[in-house]
């Protein structure tokens, strides 16, 4: 054998090992570092979605809002999400997942500020703005991570990497039911000379907290996404790194499956987001339950889902029919 013929053998053998480590399996440790940063970013602002909602009675009576004010504030919401969530997804297509995440968290955190200012000033419009303005970010944020769950998991792992995510997602909301108004209570007392109002604002911060947490775990998450997505993209089998661009002329190309499973998610959340805003206040005049007895029993339904969600996405995954359990789940 010659020399040339060694050399050219030398080489393949090389390039075999450097290829069969950049092959290597993802660690499971990383990946389970990953679903713990996307699952917390992501559930972090629904601590806030419905934060004034424990303090429904001190914030009422303290800024003389009417019923309808109030009502208000609970819907400014939804309204960018009525339109902006759509653009969400186009805006995740053309500047990626990583920046718009990012983008996303710091709608949150601003708009649970302003949320905090308005009750501390006793200014109606500062808070409806920091709810207009949180809204545009929270559940464009669900669409961002929601990228991030396909690109690293596949198969049953994707479906009990999205139980986990919604798991945690209801955990912070049945921690602000639960303990939001509690905590008022505590502070109220401990700081007698301070303002219902300036106490509850500081309750509010709390959520400000959260966000501010989304916000440094989805820059923790770019540099890890940055370092790994390779890797995790081989791990997913059949994967397709190139990403399609949405444009609205291809709304008619969507399938019927689609559109159904667009009106089921409308008809489950419909009375489920009605029935939080307004079933504290119906315990307590209904029942005569306490504002905190109120909250406890709102909580409950959000305790139990932590479980379920987490069965759920482990059952799909390995079972399959999705819709089947849907059916049954939310009977």
């Amino acid at each position: 054998m010659d020399e040339d013929t060694q050399d050219l053998q030398t080489r393949d053998l090389f390039n075999q090992d450097s290829s069969s480590d950049s092959e290597k399996p993802l660690s499971k440790w990383i990946s389970i570092i990953a679903l713990v940063l996307i699952s917390i970013t992501a559930g972090a602002p629904s601590f806030c979605i419905d934060n004034i909602v424990p303090l429904q009675n001190i914030i009422v009576e303290n800024m003389k809002l009417t019923e309808l004010q109030y009502n208000v504030i609970s819907s400014f919401y939804s309204i960018p999400n009525i339109f902006f969530v759509i653009f969400s997804g186009i805006i995740v297509d053309r500047i990626g997942h990583r920046f718009s995440t990012l983008l996303f968290t710091c709608f949150c955190f601003v708009g649970q500020i302003f949320l905090c200012l308005g009750v501390y000033k006793n200014v109606f419009m500062i808070l409806l703005l920091g709810r207009f303005i949180f809204g545009i970010g929270s559940e464009s944020l669900q669409v961002s991570s929601t990228k991030y769950l396909i690109i690293w998991f596949k198969g049953s792992l994707l479906n009990l990497s999205f139980g986990i995510q919604l798991a945690i997602t209801r955990l912070l909301y049945f921690l602000n039911m639960f303990y939001s108004e509690r905590f008022y209570r505590f502070l109220l007392q401990k700081y007698v000379g301070y303002s219902k109002l300036t106490i509850a604002s500081t309750v509010l911060v709390t959520g400000v907290a959260f966000c501010l947490l989304a916000v440094i775990f989805s820059i923790i998450l770019w540099g890890l996404d940055r370092k790994y997505q390779p890797l995790a993209a081989s791990t997913v089998q059949g994967a397709n790194n190139q990403t399609t661009v949405f444009g609205f002329g291809q709304l008619q190309n969507l399938s019927p499956t689609f559109w159904v499973l667009g009106g089921l998610c409308f008809f489950f959340f419909l009375p489920f987001s009605s029935y939080n805003s307004i079933s504290p206040l119906y315990f307590q005049l209904k029942y005569g339950y306490t504002t905190s007895k109120a909250n406890s029993t709102l909580s409950v339904n959000a305790f139990i889902s932590i479980f379920l969600c987490i069965i759920f996405g482990f059952v799909t995954g390995k079972i399959g029919i999705e819709i089947l359990w849907c059916k049954y789940f939310y009977r």
